[in-house]
């Protein structure tokens, strides 16, 4: 069994974040967060070994060094969670922090 924590921010690169804001988009809207590293790069890649084929449905190619084929996929799944930032005076104040912690009761 494979047992992997992978931990990215969602940085959007300067020339394409330059872009986006002249265009009205800013961090937190989704049209600026899907150009993030991990939006964009990180997450589909993860899901694509996974599942042995991209998005339009075309399969991976090549061999993993131990010569298993890309296309076959793994039985393993993937949980993938999103963390986001709280105003800090909002948490001191107790407002945010349902946000941080969930109560039980």
């Amino acid at each position: 069994m494979r047992r992997c924590i992978l931990v990215t921010n969602n940085e959007v690169e300067e020339k394409v974040a330059t872009q986006l804001r002249a265009e009205g988009s800013y961090p937190g809207d989704a049209s600026y967060e899907s150009h993030g590293i991990c939006e964009y790069v990180t997450w589909p890649r993860c899901k694509y070994v996974i599942q042995g084929q991209r998005a339009d449905g075309t399969h991976l190619s090549g061999e993993y060094l131990n010569g298993r084929k890309m296309n076959e996929g793994f039985k393993e799944n993937m949980e993938y969670l999103r963390l986001d930032f709280c105003d800090p005076s909002e948490v001191e104040r107790g407002d945010s922090f349902e946000g941080i912690l969930r109560f039980s009761g």
